[in-house]
Parts: C-alpha cells; structure tokens; sequence
C-alpha cells in the first residue's frame, strides 16, 4: 500500500509540468508548424505522464527506492523539456532557412517575368535554383492546379509566403492580369519581413542565452555546497521538504525555460 505523501505532492507538480509542456493554448503563437509543434507537445506531455507513472511504481516498491523519487521526477522533467526545446530549435532553423529561400524564389520569378517569361517558364526556371519550387514545377509540368499547391507548400515552417504567391497566382489566372507585378511587391515585402524577423532573433538572442544560464544555476548551487562541505544531497533525498524543494525547482525551471520560449515567439 502506497502511503507515502510523497507520492501526492509529486504527482500533483507532474500535473504541473505536464500543463506547462502543453503549451499555450494560443495557435497563433505556433502558426509556422502547427502540426509539428503539436506533436513535439504532445510526446512531452506523454513522457512526462510516464514519469509520473514511473514515481509511483517506485514508492511502492520500497523505502530504498522512494528516497530517490524526487530525483527521478526532476530528471524527467527535465528531460522531458530539454527535448521539446531541442525539437523546436530544429523547426525554428528550418523555419529561418525556407523564409530565405521563399524570398529567394520571389526575386528569382519576379527577375524571370520582367524580362518577359511567362509565368509557368519563370516557376520552372526558379525551381531549378530552388528546390522548394520542385513540387509546384511538377504540377506544371502535368497542367494541374499550381495555386493549390503553393497553398501546400506554405504549410510549411517559415514558407506563409507563398501563401501570398498562391493567391496572386490565381488571382492573375482569373482575371488575365499581368503576375510580374504582383510577385515583385510580395518579394519586397517578404524582404522587408525577413529584416525585421532577423532584427527581432537578433534582440531575443541575449534573453534566451540569459535564461538557460539562470536555468543550470541550481545546479551550481549544489555544486558549491559539496564543495563546502554542506551536502546538500543528504537534504534533498532524505526529507520531505528536500524532495519539494528538488522537484519544485525543476518544475519552475522546466516552466521557466518554456515560458521564455513561447514570449520569444510572439510575433
């Protein structure tokens, strides 16, 4: 029989972290890959449940055990939140590498229509430099629908540019309006975009660096007081204040490092 009020007061801050690990509820803040970021979410959530599950398997085992359950579950939070930070970081790189190659792809149709190409020749030759075009080339190739598959494209991280391009593509196709002027003022515009975005990551850098560091500073504090002598690990693994304190902290800090993330990504 599990008894130990332990089990309760670490269950609960898993509640916690699991909640944090969601996320925001917002979709806005993730709009450049919605189901990406949904899916990272949603394995941290998971995985933090199974933490939880793992704590009380291990009280129920006995006290050797139990002593380290405070460990266990700061461990797994932070794990847990270290991954999901890691998964966006890769989403977020290639978020910045196709806005680049989106604005790229703009300049490059909208060089080809001022000397004269006519649209469908301009997305190919465009293609060829950028291989993000290479599907819609394909469906020019075969005569289909080349907005619908801009609108595809621009479902990916960092490409809501080509959003834009889809509805001038049809728009000009409707009503046989000239596409080069179209095009040059969204490839102006995303330009523009994409200085303030830089400017913005560049500004933002400072404060994430600032939080991780405040995040491994715990860390350094028990380092320093085994170096003094006071052994802090005595106190976090043989008492109950100890064991809140432990999985209290990685709590906030998990919350911390999330939170941050999730202001830096305001637009």
């Amino acid at each position: 029989m599990i008894n130990n009020p332990t089990v309760m007061i670490c269950a609960g801050l898993i509640c916690v972290a699991a909640w944090l690990l969601k996320g925001s509820a917002r979709s806005d803040r993730l709009r450049s890959a919605p189901a990406v970021g949904d899916q990272v979410r949603s394995k941290a959530v998971i995985i933090v449940a199974g933490v939880g599950i793992l704590v009380i398997l291990l009280v129920g085992v006995g006290g050797v055990l139990a002593r380290w359950t405070a460990f266990i579950v700061a461990a797994g939070e932070l794990a847990a939140t270290i991954g999901w930070l890691i998964a966006r970081q890769a989403i977020e790189r290639k978020s910045v590498d196709n806005e680049r190659l989106v604005i790229k792809s703009c300049g490059m149709i909208a060089g080809q229509l001022d000397a004269g190409e006519i649209p469908a020749q301009a997305m190919t030759i465009a293609a060829e430099d950028v291989p993000l075009l290479a599907p819609v080339a394909a469906i020019i190739q075969i005569g289909g629908d080349v907005s619908a598959e801009l609108h595809a494209l621009a479902r990916q991280p960092g490409c809501s540019g080509f959003d834009w391009m889809a509805r001038g593509w049809r728009l000009c196709e409707r009503t046989g309006m000239p596409l080069s002027p179209v095009i040059r003022q969204l490839s102006d515009t995303l330009r523009q975009q994409g200085v303030v975005r830089d400017q913005r990551r560049a500004e933002l850098a400072s404060a994430k660096s600032t939080s991780r560091l405040l995040a491994g500073l715990p860390a350094i504090g028990i380092g320093m007081g085994l170096f003094v002598g006071a052994d802090p690990l005595d106190f976090l693994t043989n008492s109950l204040p100890g064991h809140i304190c432990l999985v209290s902290a990685a709590s906030l800090i998990c919350g911390g490092l999330i939170w941050t993330h999730h202001l830096a990504k305001e637009q």
